[in-house]
Parts: C-alpha cells; sequence; structure tokens
C-alpha cells in the first residue's frame, strides 16, 4: 500500500510517479512499470466506483497475482471520473482463468462502490 500525498489531480502523474515508487522498491519490474503505463496511455480504463485498475499480464512475477493499492489524498478524474483509489493488478502469464481476479475484485468493489471516499479501512474489510 502507498498513499499519495501530491496534489495533482492529474491521473497519469500520479500513476506515474507511484509505479516508480514501486519500481523503486522493488515491488514491480521496470517492464512492468512501463506495460501498465503504455496500457492506460491507451485509453479504456478499468474503473469500478472510485477505484481505478490499471492491470497486465505479466511474466515477471512468480505469485498468480500481484496487488498493489494507491490511496490518492486528492481525487484524479478519468474520464469525468472521480478516483480515489488507484488498485494496480499484475497477472501471471500462466494463469488459466485471467478474467477470474477481476471478477472476484468486481464483486467485492462493487459492494462499496457507492461509497464517497473509499478508506483504507474499508478496502481492507472488502477482502477479508
Amino acid at each position: 500500500m502507498l498513499s499519495y500525498s501530491e496534489s495533482t489531480s492529474d491521473y497519469f502523474c500520479a500513476l506515474t510517479t507511484c509505479l516508480e515508487s514501486f519500481c523503486n522498491n522493488s515491488k514491480i519490474v521496470e517492464e512492468d512499470r512501463s506495460a501498465l503505463l503504455n496500457r492506460e496511455r491507451e485509453g479504456n480504463q478499468l474503473t469500478i466506483g472510485s477505484v481505478a485498475i490499471p492491470h497486465i499480464i505479466s511474466r515477471n512475477i512468480e505469485q498468480p497475482y500481484v496487488l498493489l493499492t494507491i490511496f490518492l489524498q486528492k481525487e484524479v478524474i478519468i474520464k469525468s471520473q472521480r478516483i480515489n483509489t488507484i488498485l494496480i493488478v499484475l497477472v501471471n502469464q500462466d494463469v488459466k482463468d485471467k478474467g477470474g481476479i477481476f471478477k472476484y475484485l468486481y464483486s467485492r468493489l462493487n459492494k462499496i462502490s457507492n461509497e464517497n471516499k473509499l478508506t483504507k479501512e474499508k478496502l481492507l474489510e472488502a477482502f477479508y
């Protein structure tokens, strides 16, 4: 988990800065950082409520999935939607049902998507 407290409302600025931090802390590798940014720049970002979910299929992770969370102190806007949390999802290329994680995330996040501000506590409660 990472808290982003810069005052920008630009989604790509926040995402870029946080991905660099994750890369510097060995949470992700450079190849995945670049792939996430490129995919997000292509458009059609996945959002559920106030959560943006940048995602890629990765050959650089051993686990089936890697989830990294960014809590934004200031909301950012994606296509007129207010976002206060970014949930980065890396799916191992060998996972057979690559869409399964997104069905699970949708079912959990949809329950709390009507909240004005997603907090760390609410997010943890949704998944545990």
